[in-house]
This record gives structure tokens, sequence and C-alpha cells, in this order.
């Protein structure tokens, strides 16, 4: 009976941790419909999207550009209020923008972006940037300065010979795979300004 109550108390420990990870974190890595991570909800749409507009929902600014370098992992403190402190792993990267698609131009040409976890641990993004890489990203901004793809993988994508790819699980975001820069931009700026509050979302 004590071994039963002692596995009964680790998995009721677990399943709560993951619910304050996932609240962080975001939607990818715990199937949470929702991410709170810069204090303001911006994401969460998950992939049951009824238009591009509702899968664009919290996108605040879409840049192109080149992925100058990516810098060490560092520790980022969740923000949650209570004892102790509570920090996770990112992947800095510097971008230079050379087109600002959508939103609010950045204070300067480069900016960082963060990668949700590490790339060899495979702990939370699927896709990372790297050097040299020729990409489009659909971000939020932190309070201080820096940026996070909107909702993980959907925010994601690459530009190559000529095509876009991503690792998208947004049924709408899927049908501009392989699309080309032109099409593609021009279809995220129109559905970004119309972006609208997914229906599951409260």
């Amino acid at each position: 009976m004590k071994s039963k109550l002692q596995i009964m108390a680790i998995f009721g420990s677990c399943i709560i941790a993951s619910s304050i990870l996932g609240f962080v974190i975001g939607p990818d890595l715990f199937g949470h419909s929702s991410t709170n991570i810069n204090g303001n909800e911006y994401a969460a749409t998950g992939s049951d999207t009824d238009s591009l507009a509702e899968a664009l929902y919290g996108v605040q600014v879409i840049v192109k550009g080149t992925v100058n370098k990516v810098l060490p992992v560092e520790m980022r403190d969740a923000g949650i209020v209570g004892k102790g402190s509570f920090q996770y792993e990112v992947t800095p990267a510097t971008i230079s923008v050379t087109q600002v698609v959508y939103g609010e131009v950045p204070e300067s040409k480069e900016i960082t972006y963060l990668q949700h976890g590490v790339e060899d641990k495979k702990t939370s993004s699927v896709e990372f940037v790297h050097e040299g890489d020729q990409v489009l990203l659909m971000l939020t901004k932190t309070p201080d300065g820096k940026y996070w793809s909107y909702n993980f993988d959907d925010g994601i994508w690459k530009l190559n010979n000529g095509k876009m790819q991503s690792k998208t699980h947004d049924v709408q975001l899927k049908k501009l795979v392989n699309t080309n820069y032109e099409t593609f931009s021009s279809s995220v700026r129109k559905e970004a300004k119309q972006q609208m509050k997914p229906k599951d979302i409260e």
C-alpha cells in the first residue's frame, strides 16, 4: 500500500509540474492551448483553426532575414510567482533583418531570436535555425526586446530553393508550404492584419 501511495504521489507531482511548464513554455511541448510567456496571451491556436487569420492570431511582427549566429544556450526565468524560481533553456540566434513583412519595425536591423530548448536535447522546438539560413519568422516581442516565435514551429519558416518550408502543425499554414516567397509573404501580411481569436480560445 505504501509503495502504491508513493507512486500515486509521484504521478500527481509530475502532472502538476507539466501543467505549470505547459502554461509557461507553450502548446507544442505540453499540448496546452495557450501561451503566456511574455505576460500576455499571444499564441495558442494549435492545429484546428478555421482560417489563416485565426492561425496567425497573436503575431506581432513578421520578418525576413538571415541567421548570422547561433549563440550559446542560456537560462531564462519563467516569471512564475511563488516560492523559488523556475528557469528553462533557450538557444538565442541573431537575425539580420532584410524585410519587415508585417508589424512594427524592430529598433535594430539585427534582432535576437529565442528558440525554446536545446537542439541536441530535442526538448522543445522541432525546428531550429542555423547560421546562414534564410528565414521568415512570425514573432512576438519580449519585455527585454528579444523575440519568440509566436507559436513554436508555426512561426518558423525557411526559404529553400525559392520555396517556403516549415514543420508547422497548423492546417491552414500547411497550405502555404512549398509556395514561393512572394505568394507566402503577401498571404501572411494580409491575414495578419485581419488576425482574429480562434473560437476555442476563451
